[in-house]
């Protein structure tokens, strides 16, 4: 979802293709590895806490996502400036655009995974129980 963002905005907001042929062959490579590697570490340990407190919901489930994309998110910047010798700074902009990727994230989750506003725990495989 996160590369789709990253790739489609400019694309909507120029109207015109905006890469030049491997830029976004590079932007879709980063954001898949960056968006494994943080879902390995820290959202399928934030979806196994929720579940073993019993408050996996929507609203638990986007606060968190939220938070953890712009941790990330900021990260990234700040590693992805050290690396390149660039002088980065933590701003408010790379903060809400990593919240607004991890809720994103979050969101897309929640709906493929059937989880509502009422859920308690984590859907089962199988068909989503309609009468909560």
């Amino acid at each position: 979802m996160p590369a789709i963002l990253i790739i489609g905005l400019p694309i909507i907001f120029s109207q015109s293709w905006p890469f030049n042929d491997t830029d976004y062959k590079i932007i879709i490579f980063v954001s898949v590895i960056v968006g494994y590697f943080s879902l390995a570490i820290i959202g399928i340990p934030i979806v196994y806490w929720l579940t073993k407190m019993g408050k996996v919901n929507f609203i638990n489930l986007s606060l968190s996502g939220a938070i953890a994309g712009a941790v990330v998110f900021s990260l990234f910047s700040i590693i992805l400036g050290a690396s390149l010798d660039s002088t980065t700074s933590l701003n408010l902009g790379s903060i809400i655009w990593g919240a607004a990727l991890g809720l994103s994230v979050a969101l897309t989750y929640s709906a493929i995974s059937g989880i509502t506003s009422r859920s308690t725990t984590t859907p089962k495989s199988g068909a989503v129980d309609t009468n909560r």
